[in-house]
């Protein structure tokens, strides 16, 4: 096998300056069945030879002419409102050796001049603001990774590690500075903080141990809008938590966590971990109503949270997360009337034997009346009929006069059987409540029964007759 050049070189372009010629190159091999040479291209690894140059530089003896040689955009001077972005812009030329170099601009003043300055980020600045995505946040187990952020009321477990974010808008974040319970913080000197070194807009902190304490973390930072500086701050106060707050803020969310509301809801973005999930409109109870007289109108309200619930934690977000949701929200104060009638309930009466359920227990009721609060009287109980009695008017109390006992109700009856042999007597006993003697039905099952039969003597026959 040997290389064939397959064409000539290329002839020199440019007609100023150098160029390179090419020429393609092939490993063959020569055909010997027929009279007519042959050639098959092969592997270039069957070609023994160094391999002959493809590509060979042609200079011309003319110099190029000048043309004016532009540079890149350096960055805007400003990041809005309009800056200035700069570029290199110089008359050059190529040189008979390929060289090129700076000329002067003479030589390039028949060339129409590009611009070296341009208005940049023409766009109006943000107003610099600190972002609050949360209001509250409520930690319900301990979990992996729990974020928080500042301008919300965080409720968590102690001795809890959570990153603490300060969302920023329009705002040099090198600037934020960060503060517990008023005092700076030194970057990498707390042991229960850990900042990142390339993003102080959030730190790291654990919790204390012991519940029922809060503390706050705030940054801050300076702004300039308008020409006008301004220090921008946002809190967060933590709260440290016990089981009974949880127990306490779960209670009427169980039908959210157990999955088995019904009502709307809207798809949002989590701010926690940006992951898509549901918010839904959580209502607390209607407050009293504020009539002062009855027959009087007043308001109630009641409070009406946007929230994201999960098993690990809820958090209350703005209500126009919820809006944007196009979720309908439900209304936070309604008119209502105070009632002239009104239930009333008595003192619990005594723990009485008269009303004995088994032994040591009896019941205890209470009186209740309808009362006219116009009249500050007693009244007929038919006008409370629309009322909703009152939870309980009797209950199981304790009292040593319950006992019951065997009491026999009738003496021996006559003995019955066969004249000269054994019969049998019976007698009736009643289970009674020994304080009243009243009946006390089966209340007896685990007292010591008297015998109610026994075997008796008959008499003797006479003239062979048999007595019943």
């Amino acid at each position: 096998s040997s290389w064939y050049n397959l064409d000539e070189y290329t002839p020199c372009q440019p007609t100023c300056g150098d160029s390179t010629q090419q020429r393609l190159v092939a490993c063959v091999e020569e055909g010997t069945q027929s009279d007519t040479k042959q050639f098959s291209a092969v592997a270039n690894k069957f070609c023994l030879n160094p391999m002959p140059k493809m590509l060979k530089v042609c200079i011309s003896a003319a110099e190029c002419p000048a043309l004016w040689g532009i540079g890149s955009w350096e960055k805007c001077s400003v990041s809005c409102n309009g800056g200035l972005q700069r570029r290199w812009l110089g008359c050059q030329k190529v040189l008979p050796d390929g060289n090129l170099v700076n000329v002067s601009d003479t030589e390039c003043a028949d060339i129409p001049r590009q611009r070296s300055i341009r208005v940049c980020n023409s766009f109006p600045c943000q107003k610099p603001r600190i972002k609050e995505p949360v209001k509250k946040f409520f930690q319900l187990t301990h979990s992996m990774a729990i974020n928080i952020f500042t301008g919300s009321h965080a409720y968590v477990l102690p001795a809890t590690v959570l990153t603490v974010r300060c969302l920023t808008r329009g705002i040099d974040r090198s600037s934020i500075r960060w503060f517990r319970n008023g005092k700076p913080l030194v970057p990498f000197t707390d042991l229960r903080v850990k900042y990142s070194r390339n993003s102080l807009h959030r730190i790291k902190v654990q919790t204390l141990s012991t519940p029922n304490q809060s503390e706050n973390y705030t940054c801050r930072c300076n702004t300039i809008y308008n020409n006008v500086s301004r220090t921008l701050e946002s809190t967060v106060v933590l709260h440290l938590i016990s089981l009974i707050d949880i127990l306490r803020e779960t209670a009427h969310r169980e039908s959210y966590l157990l999955g088995t509301i019904t009502s709307p809801y809207a798809n949002v973005t989590d701010p926690a971990d940006k992951r898509p999930r549901r918010a839904y409109y959580v209502n607390s109870q209607w407050s009293s109503c504020t009539a002062s007289t009855c027959k009087r109108y007043g308001r109630q309200t009641r409070n009406v949270s946007c929230e994201i619930i999960t098993t690990n934690y809820f958090e209350e977000l703005p209500v126009g997360v919820c809006k944007r949701g196009r979720l309908k929200r439900p209304e936070v104060k309604r008119k209502c009337r105070m009632d002239c009638f009104k239930w009333i309930t008595y003192e619990w009466g005594k723990c009485h034997p008269m009303s004995c359920i088994r032994d040591n227990m009896s019941i205890q009721r209470r009186r209740i009346v309808c009362y006219d609060s116009m009249s500050h009287s007693i009244t007929r109980r038919r006008n409370c009929d629309n009322l909703s009695l009152p939870p309980s008017l009797e209950r199981k109390c304790s009292t040593p006069l319950c006992r019951t006992n065997w009491v026999t109700a009738t003496s021996w009856k006559k003995c019955h059987g066969q004249c000269g042999s054994y019969g049998v007597q019976t007698r009736s006993l009643w289970c009674l409540w020994e304080k009243t003697g009243l009946p006390a039905k089966n209340n007896c099952y685990n007292k010591l029964r008297p015998l109610v039969k026994r075997t008796c003597k008959m008499p003797l026959c006479k003239h062979g007759g048999t007595n019943q």
